[in-house]
């Protein structure tokens, strides 16, 4: 239970020694703590052949020649955020439909490699390889997550949980009860 001090601000009734479970708030905060296309971004880069050193994404030496230009590495990503966005996260998807969808996303970056290979900055066998593994990955791995439920379980789980400390705090409480019996 929430009450208000005389500036109006929430003042926190309850144990302070007991951790908050999560509440509305804390379930939208959780929420917007999944961001599955912070990886898009991430492997954007790594298709420039960019990797993060001290802060900042620099060229490696050791991918020259295998990195795609930024105007392929941002269309790439862009397709990969259909498969990658918070949405998606917590969506449940039927196994079939993962397959399907990411087969899709595969056909579609696919499609814009070769017709855009040069100013992709493809030249090479080996990088259409790449791509096609990294969208591969990328895309079935965030489509399969909520298959099994396992955010949507996060989720309801804190909510089950929330529930049970409100209602143990209207009856007093598992630990109350074993004080005052004794």
């Amino acid at each position: 239970m929430t009450d208000y001090n005389e500036e109006n601000y929430p003042v926190m009734q309850g144990n302070p020694m007991m951790p908050q479970m999560m509440g509305y708030s804390d379930k939208a905060d959780f929420l917007d703590k999944i961001k599955p296309d912070l990886i898009v971004t991430e492997l954007m880069h790594r298709l420039m052949g960019e990797e993060f050193i001290q802060g900042r994404w620099v060229k490696n030496v050791l991918m020259k020649g295998q990195g795609l230009s930024y105007r392929g590495a941002y269309e790439i990503a862009t397709i990969m955020l259909s498969a990658s966005s918070q949405n998606v996260s917590i969506s449940k998807i039927k196994d079939k439909d993962v397959r399907m969808l990411t087969l899709g996303t595969i056909k579609a970056v696919l499609s814009n490699c070769c017709q855009n290979w040069k100013a992709y900055g493809i030249t090479n066998s080996s990088q259409i390889r790449m791509i096609r593994q990294i969208v591969q990955n990328n895309s079935f791995v965030t489509l399969k997550q909520p298959d099994e439920g396992s955010i949507q379980n996060v989720i309801k789980g804190t909510t089950h949980e929330q529930r049970m400390v409100n209602s143990n705090e209207k009856q007093g409480g598992v630990i109350d009860r074993i004080i005052r019996s004794n």
